[in-house]
């Protein structure tokens, strides 16, 4: 039977978020280390958001069930650590998903190439302690709100200095 993804990093040495350049120009990626190399993983600015959220609600359902075990309080993100080593895989991720695995008390991340033709196979594969994914998800929530304010009635991000058209308000109110 194939594997269903290309690279396996295993259990995360190091996970963090990061948003490099300035708001309204950003990029966001996520860094990850494990045994098995380092990777770079792009994604767009609302895919990080709903990856925290799905994280907090993840983690949350998880301890509300008290299958999530002791856990320690979180620490934050896993400061990234490649070893000294570049990170040995760098793609813009399409896709992801998540699993459980309560024996191990760890979440499953997959992450799919937006280039790849084949969506059944993710490119790569780790895994990451409740605490790490607690800490992301922190991370991941302060990095989403520290871009442009967004308009009250649409949500259109606002520029410094720029008229705002709202949509919701026909172009004739000005934010």
């Amino acid at each position: 039977m194939p594997d269903d993804y290309q690279y396996d990093l295993g259990a995360t040495e190091g996970l963090d978020a990061e948003a490099i350049g300035q708001p309204g120009q950003r990029r966001f990626r996520v860094l990850v280390s494990g045994p098995g190399g380092a990777a770079t993983v792009w994604i767009e600015k609302e895919q990080l958001h709903s990856l925290a959220t799905s994280l907090e609600r993840f983690v949350g359902i998880l301890e509300r069930e008290g299958r999530a075990g002791n856990l320690k309080k979180p620490e934050g993100t896993t400061p990234f650590s490649a070893g000294g080593l570049a990170a040995s895989l760098d793609f813009q991720s399409g896709n992801w998903s998540l699993g459980y695995d309560e024996s191990a008390g760890i979440i499953e991340f997959q992450a799919f190439d937006v280039e790849e033709e084949d969506d059944e196979v993710a490119k790569v594969r780790f895994s990451a302690t409740l605490d790490q994914c607690r800490g992301l998800s922190e991370k991941a929530f302060e990095l989403y709100g520290a871009g442009r304010p967004t308009c009250p009635l649409c949500g259109a991000p606002l520029n410094d200095g720029e008229q705002h058209n709202c949509p919701r308000a026909n172009g004739h109110a000005r934010v």
